[in-house]
């Protein structure tokens, strides 16, 4: 990787924000920054999550995806691996799904979403995909419930979350939240107990006005919880 893309890449990691943080260099046609790493050829957003989340944590887990919908987006608040199927339904709650063979700037609205629910039962979901020039998966999600058609306006600036990661993308297990909240919200967080209440090693780090990465070194090399999260000098 040149100097210059690695230079801008260690200061978006460094950045602490909830604004999204977009590539300035040049992207490929599917509008992802690109990057080589040790020969490797990866997306901006994928080398961002892997320096912040570490390896997938399953093979399940093929895809980078963005809780902001921005795909120059390199915020590491805003990109966490995920699956296919939670991929495709951040697509459709973003409206980034293209329609249409001859429109890809197209998107399902949400009155879409409540007249393809009551043809649902009534037609096959190959029809009703067709009629509307998305995948047969994209009406499987409505179908299941899982997309925003039943959670009413978008609040600005927040997207679908579930409130059980373990659960399903389902009305009553779903939420309207910041990147901040969902980034909190992700299965592979580390979670600590400091005086009997347990947050996410990035909320310690906010509440104590500590650097994150300190904060994990110490931790690592054995500090106790209290004190890693001190902002004093305890380098033995």
């Amino acid at each position: 990787m040149d100097a210059t893309r690695s230079a801008w890449l260690s200061s978006a990691l460094s950045l602490e924000t909830d604004e999204c943080i977009l590539w300035p260099f040049a992207t490929n046609k599917k509008g992802y920054g690109i990057v080589r790493v040790n020969r490797r050829r990866m997306t901006a957003n994928h080398y961002i999550c892997w320096m912040t989340n570490g390896e997938r944590p399953t093979e399940k887990h093929t895809d980078t995806a963005h809780s902001c919908g921005v795909r120059r987006c390199c915020n590491k608040r805003h990109i966490r691996y995920a699956t296919s199927k939670e991929n495709s339904l951040d697509s459709i709650e973003h409206g980034t799904m293209a329609r249409g063979r001859s429109n890809g700037q197209a998107r399902l609205t949400e009155n879409d979403v409540r007249q393809i629910r009551s043809e649902i039962g009534r037609r096959s979901l190959r029809s009703i995909a067709a009629q509307y020039g998305v995948t047969h998966k994209a009406i499987s999600f409505i179908r299941d419930g899982v997309t925003w058609a039943d959670m009413g306006e978008r609040p600005p600036g927040m997207t679908i979350d579930r409130i059980d990661t373990n659960g399903h993308y389902e009305p009553d297990n779903c939420r309207w939240a910041t990147s901040e909240q969902q980034a909190n919200n992700k299965r592979s967080n580390r979670r600590i107990t400091i005086n009997g209440e347990q947050k996410t090693l990035q909320q310690w780090a906010n509440e104590f006005g500590v650097d994150k990465s300190k904060a994990r070194y110490r931790l690592a090399v054995g500090y106790g919880e209290v004190q890693s999260f001190s902002s004093g000098d305890f380098r033995r």
